[in-house]
């Protein structure tokens, strides 16, 4: 049985005589391999259980607990969607909310505000989202901010030192406090890299990475992060950033903020021989991480594959281990598509993947939104959910919005 099966079969006791027969470390223990949905339960038993539930030492165990997916924490994801009228796209954004425990839940305003014509979202990590805005769309100009999804706050920070060209990388590397501390990154095309923190309020010296110019970044593809290592796909050449439809991206560009290192990094081997035959589409390769380790996850004619780096050797030495996380029969059946077996036929994107939650969000046909969740019993069938009704020609800017187990649970009432 998995790790993640034995936390999702942890329930509260049945009587109170049998809460009495264990003390309350013991239970804590218990608790603390439970999914948040569960603790949420125990913590409703009784007042002392609930009260060593809420002390910081039992959100320090929390974190100590490692890499643990839990699809409670995904509290919304928010993207926009647009239908073809005459010549012109209209854009329509949606925010969907998940029914979890905390009932917590996005600012739709926040969001709607940092969705804007003239602005323009280019990160989300856990509960805060990155955007730059340029309303008059000629100067050179970035004005980055950081908008809380929960609380609505909005931070502007200084203008950053690194050349202020539209394909520089932007990203939170951290973030902590519910949202109330972050650290973002900005890294140019020839791996020129700067800092900003929250808790200083102020950007970090310049920094340059030790390698070479690279290839250009695919700009439909979310950046990996791990610990403080940035992985981005990276593209054949500089003409496909402008025009796509070549082979699509060859390589991994691996960044080390603390040691100011890059190193390229091969695709697993047969990874694009695999893909679809409409394999010019970035969005059906998505770099992640799974559980603290780096991950491909691809779109293959038999269904969804996931490749895992298993070994952190030089780049030519790397390890990936494949399997299937999903079938295209299951695919097809559960998106309900009369199709037949034939996922060639079918448009899958994979647009995000939650690191705290582990649901993958992809959208299958004509626009359709799913969510698959990584941490389900692994003898069972993945199951798709679907988000929504909404049909439409395509999407961009798909973001999920997460929040530890700690951070919900300090929501909780004391009694």
């Amino acid at each position: 049985m998995s790790t993640t099966t034995r936390r999702r079969v942890c329930t509260p006791p049945a009587s109170a005589s049998t809460r009495k027969t264990l003390s309350v470390d013991v239970l804590l223990e218990i608790v603390a391999c439970s999914d948040v949905t569960t603790i949420v339960r125990w913590a409703a038993t009784g007042k002392v259980l609930r009260r060593a539930i809420l002390e910081p030492a039992f959100h320090r165990r929390l974190v100590a607990a490692g890499f643990q997916f839990d699809p409670a924490l995904l509290f919304a994801v928010s993207y926009e969607s647009y239908l073809k009228y005459d010549s012109h796209r209209r854009y329509t954004l949606h925010v969907v909310h998940t029914r979890e425990p905390s009932r917590r839940r996005a600012d739709e305003d926040a969001i709607s505000i940092h969705h804007h014509r003239w602005f323009k979202p280019v990160a989300a990590r856990d509960v805060l989202l990155l955007r730059w805005c340029d309303a008059f769309r000629v100067s050179s100009r970035v004005d980055l901010h950081v908008c809380n999804m929960l609380t609505g706050q909005v931070t502007e920070l200084p203008l950053a030192t690194v050349s202020d060209v539209r394909q520089n990388q932007y990203v939170l590397l951290s973030v902590g406090d519910v949202g109330g501390s972050f650290e973002v990154l900005v890294a140019d095309d020839d791996t020129r890299f700067q800092i900003f923190s929250s808790k200083q309020g102020r950007w970090g010296v310049v920094r340059q990475a030790s390698v070479a110019r690279h290839r250009p970044i695919s700009s439909s593809s979310l950046p990996a992060i791990i610990g403080r290592t940035v992985y981005w796909l990276v593209l054949v050449n500089d003409r496909q950033r402008y025009y796509p439809g070549g082979p699509g991206p060859e390589r991994i560009l691996a960044l080390n903020v603390d040691a100011a290192e890059a190193t390229m990094m091969k695709l697993p081997q047969g990874c694009i021989s695999s893909l679809m035959p409409y394999r010019h589409n970035d969005k059906h390769l998505l770099l992640a991480s799974v559980r603290g380790q780096l991950s491909l996850l691809v779109t293959e004619s038999l269904g969804i594959t996931m490749w895992t780096l298993t070994s952190r050797g030089s780049a030519s030495a790397a390890t990936w281990n494949r399997q299937l996380v999903i079938g295209a029969r299951e695919i097809l059946r559960q998106a309900e598509l009369e199709v037949g077996d034939d996922l060639t036929r079918v448009c899958v994107d994979l647009e995000g993947l939650g690191e705290k939650s582990g649901s993958l969000i992809l959208f299958v046909g004509s626009g359709m939104p799913f969510r698959l969740d990584l941490g389900i019993n692994k003898e069972e069938a993945p199951i798709l959910k679907r988000l929504g009704s909404v049909e439409s020609l395509g999407v961009k800017e798909v973001f999920l919005h997460e929040i530890d187990r700690s951070s919900l649970l300090q929501a909780m009432k004391s009694f």
